[in-house]
């Protein structure tokens, strides 16, 4: 036995997409925009800065499993430098949010985290933040979209 359900337009989730001349070419639900593009780690930063990276691509899904960040240094001429002790933030629309950590498997420059399942977070923008603890401290961020599971 099959069953399908139907629900009504929702003008923040679905999509009808139309060609040059408005005419209908097709319907999409629960459609969601992302509102950031994936950009490759710059080969040699402006240093002296920390650069977040990520596993995967560069979004995480409400409900979904960890995601892993990393925090490297680099120097003017961009040659690696040792770890710098600080710590991790998450914000979404300038809010902090506490997403869920997990230490298994992680060494001093990197974190997993993952978040629960909120469905007002999707299509957002979640920033990473690692802020150094030093007299200056260096505050690197990385952007990345938050998606439906």
């Amino acid at each position: 036995m099959i069953t399908l359900a139907q629900d009504h337009f929702d003008p923040e989730k679905d999509y009808i997409e139309q060609d040059e001349h408005g005419n209908t070419i097709g319907l999409w639900a629960d459609y969601y925009e992302k509102p950031v593009v994936p950009q490759p780690p710059s080969p040699s930063p402006i240093p002296p800065q920390g650069v977040i990276t990520c596993t995967g691509t560069q979004e995480i899904k409400v409900g979904g499993s960890y995601k892993k960040f990393t925090i490297d240094f680099y120097d003017e001429e961009g040659i690696p430098l040792p770890h710098k002790e600080g710590t991790w933030s998450f914000e979404i629309d300038g809010v902090e949010i506490e997403p869920i950590i997990s230490t298994s498997g992680i060494v001093a420059n990197q974190i997993k985290a993952k978040l629960p399942n909120n469905g007002l977070w999707i299509n957002k923008v979640m920033t990473v933040k690692y802020t150094t603890i030093d007299e200056e401290p260096i505050v690197s961020e990385l952007n990345i979209s938050v998606v439906a599971l």
